[in-house]
């Protein structure tokens, strides 16, 4: 078994969903039917093999109900079913899962607490990065959220994050919009940042939480 998918957990599972612990420096799924790289879709057809034919595109990405950055660590959510898989899905388009994340930004905001309002646009330049869109244009995408500080130490900041909508690195690319980038993040940081630690992307999916089948459910670590 790879070292990486040694790091996965599962820190829920029942017979139609699952919680798990994604480490960073793990691709959620192949990016085409072509690709073979090791995923986090490679391991869940090995420990749920009837996972293959859940979600929208199951050929790609079985079971898969949202999806984190490769170098982003913390809680997903996968369906074991499609009915579930379904259900879940709603709840994402209707933004009723809610979703925490605790980073670290380099710097000391201004705003203590606040809530970032952009529109996310694909980069021109990089189509790997998202930039943001001084007003709302074609395939521009509202990203909200609202984040409080918790502790500054050795001018970092740690805050707490709410998602109100799930973009593509909406954290990372709305934290360097305000000058304060998530610490190690090669992508979206400074030109000549400082990388600390074990160099990892400060940034975790702390919590989940969401009602399902009569239930309420809230996951964090």
């Amino acid at each position: 078994m790879p070292k990486i998918f040694q790091k996965i957990k599962i820190i829920y599972q029942d017979p139609n969903f699952a919680i798990l612990f994604k480490p960073a420096g793990l691709k959620i799924h192949p990016s085409n039917l072509q690709e073979k790289k090791l995923t986090l879709v490679n391991w869940l057809l090995k420990e749920w093999p009837k996972i293959k034919n859940v979600g929208d595109y199951p050929e790609i990405r079985p079971g898969i109900a949202h999806r984190l950055d490769k170098d982003t660590t913390g809680l997903l959510i996968v369906a074991k079913n499609q009915k579930t898989f379904l259900k879940l899905k709603e709840k994402f388009k209707k933004r009723k899962i809610q979703k925490i994340y605790l980073a670290w930004v380099w710097g000391e905001l201004k705003q203590k607490q606040s809530i970032l309002k952009n529109y996310l646009i694909r980069n021109k330049k990089y189509a790997l990065k998202m930039a943001i869109a001084k007003t709302k244009i074609i395939k521009s995408k509202l990203a909200i959220l609202e984040y409080k500080t918790l502790k500054i130490i050795d001018n970092q900041s740690q805050v707490r994050i709410k998602l109100k909508t799930g973009r593509t690195h909406q954290i990372r690319i709305q934290f360097k919009n305000l000058g304060h980038p998530v610490v190690n993040d090669r992508l979206y940081g400074f030109r000549k940042q400082k990388i600390i630690g074990n160099g990892q992307l400060k940034l975790i999916a702390q919590g989940l939480g969401f009602s399902l089948s009569g239930k309420s459910y809230l996951f964090e670590i």
